[in-house]
């Protein structure tokens, strides 16, 4: 696997970890976008494959009070 492999692969799993900490805390997308400031918009996109400002990355791990590191690991479960 090369670099450019292992980096999307840690994207997917930053993504899919926001979605499912979102989840866990039965926050909707809107709920979400009121907490954060970040639009209903960027939030979609993040989850969905988006490009987006790495400052949305920061927020959201403070928000779900999960290291910038940690995001990009897989999380317990499925």
């Amino acid at each position: 696997m090369n670099i450019h492999e292992i980096n999307t692969e840690q994207i997917q799993t930053m993504r899919k970890n926001f979605k499912l900490l979102r989840e866990e805390k039965n926050w909707t997308i809107k709920d979400l976008s009121e907490i954060t400031g970040i639009s209903e918009e960027t939030l979609i996109g993040i989850e969905n494959g988006e490009d987006f400002e790495i400052e949305f990355l920061f927020v959201l791990c403070r928000i779900y009070a999960i290291s910038s590191s940690k995001i990009f690991q897989p999380r317990g479960g499925s």
